[in-house]
């Protein structure tokens, strides 16, 4: 296993390597909750653990298939906080009797008692997003290991908006040129969904719905989004020019019924072997 240092700066992650390369580094390995997070990888199978102690991916990692059938598709659900996608993914989930998945997975928000998320949101961008990473990797563990269609809030396409996104706001000289010189395709070892639907609304109602919901905004990503109109932009431009998926924008800014009624025929056209419950 290749190490790298914590002052390398990854800002899109493309393999499981790139991940565990950061994760193994001995600035990042030497904490307690790091290796709790990759204890818990070992526990699932994603990863193994090496002779020198660090961890490496495991020997059926290779062997797992990139796509689902059209007949259990795995859907993602995109977008800003407040345009709906729990809602959304419910909704989905409920109709179509689907398997509900979000990423990071739940169980490494908290490992024995330890908020493992909140560390990592504490520390340097390149080391937080391989933990996003690492999640969307066993998150794609779970989709594959289910026989029923996959409804998922979030995956690789946030992972990496939010960190290109957060790149461009520290470098402002940076400028749209950073689009066409990053590679922001989908990555070659990880399952790919069979469509990204992003949710887009006015900012406006964006506000509404997300006031509604908190009373406030409660992160520090969602006090940037509410009042920084560039990283919103780049925010979506980062969604936008992701490739090597098939990714549908959708618009949520009609009343609850109306938007769960269009994204029903709009998922029913696209795959007909899906049974309404």
């Amino acid at each position: 296993m290749t190490s790298s240092s914590e002052e390398e700066i990854v800002r899109v992650y493309r393999s499981l390597d790139q991940v565990l390369g950061i994760l193994n580094s001995p600035k990042v390995s030497k904490f307690e909750e790091v290796q709790q997070l990759l204890n818990v990888a070992c526990e699932k199978n994603l990863v193994v653990k090496l002779p020198d102690g660090s961890f490496g991916k495991s020997s059926t990692f290779s062997q797992l298939p990139l796509k689902r059938s059209d007949n259990t598709p795995l859907i993602v659900i995109e977008g800003l906080d407040g345009s709906g996608k729990t809602t959304l993914t419910e909704f989905l989930r409920k109709k179509f009797n689907m398997l509900l998945l979000d990423t990071p997975p739940q169980y490494i928000r908290t490992i024995n008692g330890t908020n493992i998320r909140q560390f990592f949101d504490t520390q340097s961008e390149t080391v937080r997003r391989a933990y996003y990473g690492l999640g969307n990797y066993l998150a794609s563990q779970a989709v594959l290991a289910s026989d029923q269609p996959v409804v998922m809030d979030r995956f690789w396409h946030s992972t990496t908006a939010y960190a290109f996104a957060n790149f461009l706001k520290s470098d402002p000289e940076a400028g749209d040129a950073s689009y066409a010189s990053e590679d922001l395709s989908w990555p070659s070892d990880l399952l790919q969904p069979n469509i990204v639907i992003f949710l887009s609304l006015s900012e406006q109602e964006r506000l509404n719905r997300h006031t509604n919901r908190h009373n406030f905004t409660n992160t520090v990503e969602e006090q940037t989004l509410a009042s920084d109109g560039k990283f919103r932009e780049n925010l979506k431009n980062c969604y936008k020019t992701i490739s090597g998926v098939r990714f549908e924008e959708f618009n949520v800014d009609t009343p609850r019924n109306v938007t769960c009624g269009n994204l029903m025929k709009f998922v029913m056209n696209l795959y007909p072997s899906l049974k309404i419950q």
